[in-house]
């Protein structure tokens, strides 16, 4: 599970500087005859950096839509849409942006590669030895 983490993190890291890739959650419910709708996101803009965050709209009801509790969405290996950097920090793939119906942090896409390959590696290493000892006894 770890190596496949890893691996996924590795690939979206690498194609995370050339598309744009965004994976979440849509969910709209009513609030007092209007409807409000949010979304949650993973994306990966196309600058080599992730984002999560979400947004909400507000809008008109339709009384002969059914509201989507729940909807998956997902955009995938899009052209890149790349947001200009502000400061030194958005250069370096750190980004926070914050407006009245959307907020977002992000980070640079290699740290969570980093991050599972560091952890497989170690998994990995600590079931190699620990087999190397209970053949030895």
């Amino acid at each position: 599970m770890l190596i496949g983490l890893s691996l996924t993190a590795g690939w979206m890291w690498l194609t995370g500087y050339f598309y744009y890739t965004s994976v979440g959650i849509d969910t709209e419910r009513e609030n007092y005859g209007s409807k409000i709708s949010t979304h949650y996101r993973v994306r990966w803009p196309g600058n080599g950096s992730i984002w999560i965050g979400g947004g909400r709209a507000y809008g008109e009801m339709d009384w002969d839509k059914p509201l989507q509790r729940i909807d998956p969405a997902g955009v995938f290996f899009q052209s890149p849409r790349r947001p200009e950097s502000q400061n030194i920090f958005n250069t370096l793939g750190f980004w926070r942006v914050r407006t009245d119906t959307q907020s977002w942090i992000g980070f640079p896409a290699w740290l969570p590669f980093l991050f599972f390959g560091s952890w497989a590696y170690w998994e990995v290493r600590h079931y190699i030895r620990r087999r190397a000892r209970a053949a030895k006894q």
